[in-house]
């Protein structure tokens, strides 16, 4: 299969398509570069012969420079901190929402299905938060008996206190922040055009990723941020909840794998909506 990335010098675009020249597709990764860290992969690509393009999806006239017979986009571009988008939404926005229009639209052109990157904070936080919480020795828990209680047999649709969330947890409300805003309407933009147009558009909604070949940074890939600061004896900083686990994190090769999938059932899933995390277990 010929596998276009965008964003694809980001550390999920850059592990993802290192995975996918493994398992024998031609893959093309674009990225614009402008995150710090992301040249470093250069190198690599070209040492594993994964083809890369230097553009950027907020300019639909780079969209010209991409190679024809594309026939599946994953599209794992966007601003991904969720911190710096309160400065300035629109930059939010533009990288994220409009970015993905811009892909979407070279996709129903050129006939490509389409894998899209979306998260969790489409969903809101006043949603999520509502449900008691029973603290425990290292981690955060459903306080069951309180929600039995506070609820009985009437649960909100897509709340299980034994599962988590499901994908009809409704996206309405606030505290998404302004990046879980962009991301909540290219989540919509994909479904809307899988509907209106038939086009093969899968949305993984996805909780935080970790793994082999992520930039550690405090404020965006924490998990090896953690493991950088404890190497070199610098300090860490929680905010928050006792520095006591609330988020799931799910590991880059499980996301490969969950690709791999995705890729052979492209005709029976296109359209749908898909949460994607380790799970409570």
């Amino acid at each position: 299969m010929n596998v276009l990335i965008t964003g694809g010098a980001g550390f999920i675009g850059a592990e993802l398509a290192f995975h996918l020249k493994r398992q024998g597709h031609r893959v093309i990764v674009v990225d614009n570069l402008v995150r710090r860290g992301s040249e470093f992969n250069l190198p690599r690509f070209r040492r594993h012969g994964v083809q890369f393009i230097h553009g950027d999806v907020r300019c639909m006239e780079d969209f010209t420079n991409f190679p024809k017979g594309i026939d599946l986009i994953c599209e794992t571009s966007a601003q991904p901190s969720v911190v710096t988008g309160y400065g300035n939404p629109v930059f939010d926005i533009t990288n994220n929402t409009l970015g993905l229009i811009h892909t979407l639209e070279f996709a129903r052109q050129n006939s490509c299905a389409v894998i899209f990157w979306s998260t969790n904070k489409v969903y809101g936080g006043d949603r999520i938060n509502m449900f008691p919480r029973l603290e425990e020795a290292t981690r955060w828990a459903w306080n069951k008996e309180e929600i039995r209680s506070q609820f009985g047999n009437r649960l909100p649709p897509g709340f299980d206190p034994d599962y988590g969330f499901s994908e009809e947890l409704s996206i309405d409300g606030g505290q998404h922040s302004i990046y879980g805003l962009s991301k909540v309407m290219a989540d919509l933009a994909c479904q809307e055009y899988a509907n209106a147009f038939g086009l093969k558009a899968v949305i993984n909604r996805f909780s935080c990723v970790a793994g082999e070949g992520q930039f550690g940074k405090s404020e965006q890939g924490w998990v090896s941020w953690w493991a950088i600061a404890f190497h070199f004896g610098l300090p860490l900083k929680y905010i928050g909840w006792g520095g006591k686990q609330v988020r799931d994190v799910l590991f880059i090769e499980d996301v490969c794998r969950l690709v791999d999938l995705e890729m052979e059932r492209l005709d029976r899933i296109a359209g749908e909506v898909f949460n994607i995390g380790g799970g409570v277990g």
